[in-house]
């Protein structure tokens, strides 16, 4: 029972966790949004959106192909 609840507690910590960072390294690759970010609430909520779309949370789904096809320089089938 234990262990369940120390699950119970680090996944969303985690997954908590795992945006702040992106959070922090969106800001630090774009400094000029920074002040838009901290004065403003609509810049934040946008802000927020990008991270969310940009740093999915689950960074890889695996499937199948149903037609070969390339993509960039790489095959598919």
């Amino acid at each position: 029972m234990g262990a369940v609840e120390l699950i119970n507690v680090l996944r969303p910590t985690v997954a908590n966790a795992r945006y702040i960072v992106f959070s922090a390294m969106a800001l630090h690759d774009h400094p000029d949004r920074r002040a838009a970010v901290a004065d403003g609430k609509e810049a934040a909520d946008r802000f927020t959106y990008e991270v969310r779309r940009f740093f999915p949370f689950i960074p890889f789904i695996g499937g199948r192909v149903r037609e070969p096809f390339t993509w960039g320089r790489r095959d598919a089938s």
